[in-house]
Parts: C-alpha cells; structure tokens; sequence
C-alpha cells in the first residue's frame, strides 16, 4: 500500500463586518474600522500590511 501524504486545507476571510463570518466555517480576520472597533473574538488587523504579515 503506498503512504498518501496528507493534506491541511485552511479558509480565512478578511472584512469589516462580523455577519460576514457567522456561518463561515474558517478563520475569520476582522479589518479594523470605526463601525467594529468594539467588537471582541476575532483575529484583527489594522492594515492590508498586518493582513499580508498574518499569513508570512
């Protein structure tokens, strides 16, 4: 029987709106804005740069 190696696939989502992330089965990255800067439980970026450096 020959080894198949095995593969991890990830989902993320980036946006300003929590909604957009309820039924989304990834990550969901929160993108900073006036309208959610009170929102808590999500990874959050500030800036498409900490956006790019999340995923380096």
């Amino acid at each position: 029987m020959q080894n198949i190696p095995t593969i991890s696939i990830h989902f993320y989502a980036i946006d300003g709106n929590v909604r957009h992330f309820k039924r989304f089965s990834g990550q969901g990255i929160l993108f900073t804005s006036p309208h959610n800067i009170n929102e808590t439980g999500y990874v959050r970026v500030n800036n498409w740069q900490e956006a790019r450096n999340y995923f380096l």
